[in-house]
């Protein structure tokens, strides 16, 4: 089944990583995707194909109503999220689960796994994103729902399992002495909190995820 992946690079540190390390995912699964990259990630080639792929994974800056294109034209918003019906979204954006993947759902999607607060994303500004070690250690939690999504999990299985591999992963680099991966998991503990796969609920996992934080240091000592 493909999934329609959307993505660009801008002059953004942070988008330009995603991007980067994106690409060899694109390539690994490329007769599952079918991508809209860069001056093809806009709001008319979005209407244009989405119809045609059951299944959308989104990569840009997100607004609570909005998600954008390259350039930082917007792609989807209350106006067209209607072509959403009946679709299973991914969104790798700051804070669309918060309203636009709820109304997304009321407009019929089948699923919309999200975040509902904004990412936070570990990076080194002064580097090339194939360069960058810090975003590096982030990017396997980053990257394991779209993997996850191409592999043909169902969102239930995608949601869950993203939770478990992202503290597993945060716990094996919080416990190391090295500052930049101990921060780098604190991190992705914070993320774990913030996604959300809307229209589904779950106990709030920061209490838990922090407690954890908290055992572990205490082991450390």
């Amino acid at each position: 089944m493909v999934v329609l992946v959307t993505a660009y690079k801008n002059n953004d540190v942070v988008m330009s990583r995603i991007y980067t390390y994106l690409l060899p995912i694109i390539e690994r699964y490329r007769e599952k995707v079918f991508p809209l990259l860069n001056e093809n990630d806009t709001r008319e080639n979005f209407e244009r194909y989405v119809r045609e792929f059951p299944k959308v994974a989104f990569h840009g800056h997100g607004f609570t109503y909005a998600l954008a294109g390259y350039r930082n034209q917007i792609i989807l918003d209350p106006k067209n999220i209607h072509l959403l019906k009946g679709k299973d979204v991914l969104a790798t954006a700051c804070l669309t689960a918060y309203y636009l993947g709820e109304l997304a759902m009321k407009k019929g999607a089948k699923s919309y796994i999200g975040y509902i607060d904004e990412l936070i994303i570990p990076l080194d500004p002064d580097v090339p994103p194939e360069r960058d070690r810090v975003f590096a250690l982030f990017a396997p939690f980053l990257f394991y729902p779209l993997i996850l999504q191409l592999e043909g999990y169902n969102p239930e299985e995608i949601y869950l399992y993203t939770t478990e591999f992202g503290k597993r992963y945060a716990y094996e680099l919080i416990k190391t002495r090295d500052p930049v991966k101990r921060d780098v998991g604190y991190i992705i503990l914070y993320n774990i909190s913030i996604v959300y796969q809307v229209g589904v609920k779950r106990p709030n996992l920061l209490p838990l995820l922090y407690g954890g934080v908290i055992t572990m240091l205490a082991l450390l000592v």
